[in-house]
């Protein structure tokens, strides 16, 4: 069973899809924007240090020849 505290890619990387839809609605208020903005900012960070520590998970196990 999976930790409740444990990094979802799939889910982020959904999150992420629907922040770009809503910023892409020029309907949306600027509030909305700017809220959506500053998560998605957060969701990018998130993603990119899961993503680091995935390539030197595998560079450490390339190490290991």
């Amino acid at each position: 069973m999976a930790n409740k505290d444990e990094f979802n890619y799939q889910e982020k990387s959904q999150q992420l899809d629907n922040i770009i839809a809503s910023l892409q609605n020029p309907d949306d208020d600027i509030d909305s924007a700017i809220k959506n903005y500053e998560n998605g900012k957060k969701i990018i960070k998130e993603i990119e240090e899961y993503l680091t520590k995935a390539e030197n998970k595998i560079k450490k196990l390339k190490s290991l020849k």
